[in-house]
């Protein structure tokens, strides 16, 4: 992985909740969240990811549709792993990696209200 290429923090978990969109496209907001959760329907695609902080070193990637809505949680030993596993899913269609304010209340919420394609 090329670290020198990953914004400042992210590996340190600082702050500890960062999100990525996958995709560019008009700038347009997830649609249809309206701060409920929901899950997603069985073929969707993963258009954003938040990761999470875990334990120590350890971390949770969640993945959300377009919708907003959930598809899946994964558990990694390290954000490295959860860093190159989404480099090597997506390729070139990963954007990239924001960090979530650190005073937002609910991490996912947040991202899922402002993230942008």
């Amino acid at each position: 992985m090329y670290e020198f290429l990953l914004p400042p923090g992210l590996l340190d978990a600082e702050p500890p909740y960062w999100f990525c969109v996958v995709g560019t496209g008009s700038g347009a907001a997830i649609s249809d969240y309206n701060g409920q959760p929901k899950g997603a329907p069985a073929n969707a695609r993963t258009r954003v990811f938040v990761l999470e902080p875990g334990g120590n070193e350890d971390c949770f990637l969640s993945r959300y549709d377009a919708r907003g809505g959930y598809i899946t949680q994964t558990w990694y030993r390290s954000r490295d792993e959860a860093v190159a596993d989404t480099a090597e899913e997506c390729g070139g269609a990963l954007g990239i990696w924001r960090p979530v304010p650190e005073d937002a209340l609910n991490a996912e919420d947040w991202v899922l209200r402002n993230a942008r394609y």
